[in-house]
């Protein structure tokens, strides 16, 4: 070493550096992914505590990884892949088809299908029943409100310019907000800092070095009664996505979601039905009333399946992600809509 030129050294030392960080690398890669820290920022939410699955993004907070396929160490355990363009669904066409009409079905956790196999999440079973007339992508992500919904819906609209869109959100908006900062107060880091934070959420030793980073140094976040898109700003938000919809011409379906009585869920009823199932009537109020007074189609599964225990296979522990016979009955009342619809226009 002392014979080197100092650039030699200077070589040598750099290649000592990627030697020694490509070992901690592989030593990490050995073992399974961190656990999810104390400390979160959205209480129900833990899409931000995932960062192999999932990118920062300043508009929407987060989005999920492209082209990937998930099989274990996921939020919810099953399988999942996504598109290039971080979707649960076959590749998409920015080329719209004369002959089919264009439906986006954007939504959460439950368009999006988790705990059922992609094929059975109730775009793909709308996809089956309609294969001849109709194009539908499953645009969902979880976690999202109402406020990401809008955000993510002016995206979609100039890049697949549908004629249908179903609007499926109503759980994550009334889920405490986590240090009582709502998601129109939510403040996200310059896209360069996340964009950097992205890359190195790629590497399973900076995953790790977060774990313990956050473990050591930060407090978990506090709950209060602010939930993350308060009533007020929830009926604003859909009636932003509906505003427009219509303003391109384009067809909006809402979708009512089920929600489990309170009978069900044993010794967690009281809980659940302060703290959510009597927050989800308020919200669904809200749903039904802008279905009627706008004159939206409305898919009220919550109807629907308010009876069926059955379709609920995880009580009380999960009481938002019903079986994939409640995504069944939602894909056929969507069908019977756009076909209701069909006839009174004349064609598809």
């Amino acid at each position: 070493m002392a014979d080197l030129t100092p650039r030699k050294k200077i070589l040598f030392s750099i290649l000592l550096v990627f030697f020694s960080l490509s070992v901690a690398e592989l030593f990490f890669r050995l073992l399974p992914e961190p656990p999810r820290p104390p400390s979160f920022r959205l209480i129900y939410n833990p899409e931000m505590d995932f960062p192999k699955f999932y990118l920062k993004d300043k508009n929407l907070f987060w989005r999920l990884r492209p082209n990937q396929n998930i099989k274990s160490d996921f939020v919810v355990a099953g399988s999942y892949r996504t598109n290039s363009g971080g979707f649960r669904d076959r590749e998409f066409s920015e080329n719209r088809p004369s002959s089919k009409r264009r439906i986006l079905c954007l939504g959460n956790s439950i368009t999006f299908g988790w705990q059922v196999a992609e094929e059975r999440a109730y775009p793909q079973v709308l996809q089956k029943l309609l294969p001849d007339r109709y194009e539908v992508y499953n645009c969902a992500q979880t976690g999202y409100t109402t406020f990401q919904g809008k955000r993510l819906l002016n995206e979609l609209l100039q890049k697949y310019r549908p004629q249908v869109v179903s609007v499926a959100y109503i759980w994550n908006d009334l889920l405490p907000a986590a240090n009582g900062v709502a998601d129109s107060e939510q403040k996200m880091p310059p896209q360069r800092v996340l964009a950097l934070q992205n890359f190195l959420a790629r590497l399973a030793a900076c995953r790790w070095g977060r774990y313990f980073s956050l473990r050591i140094f930060s407090s978990p976040a506090k709950t209060s009664g602010l939930p993350r898109v308060p009533q007020k700003e929830y009926r604003a938000n859909f009636e932003e996505m509906l505003e427009r919809s219509r303003s391109h011409d384009i067809q909006p379906i809402l979708i009512l979601p089920p929600a489990p009585k309170p009978e069900w869920m044993g010794g967690q009823e009281k809980r659940y039905r302060e703290s959510f199932y009597e927050p989800f009537r308020t919200y669904a109020a809200e749903i039904r009333k802008l279905a009627s007074v706008h004159h939206i189609p409305l898919v009220d599964a919550d109807s629907a399946l308010s009876g069926e225990l059955s379709v609920w296979q995880n009580l009380p522990d999960d009481f938002i992600h019903p079986s994939a016979a409640a995504h069944q009955k939602i894909a056929g009342m969507l069908a019977a809509i756009l076909s209701e619809q069909e006839e009174f226009s004349g064609g598809p």
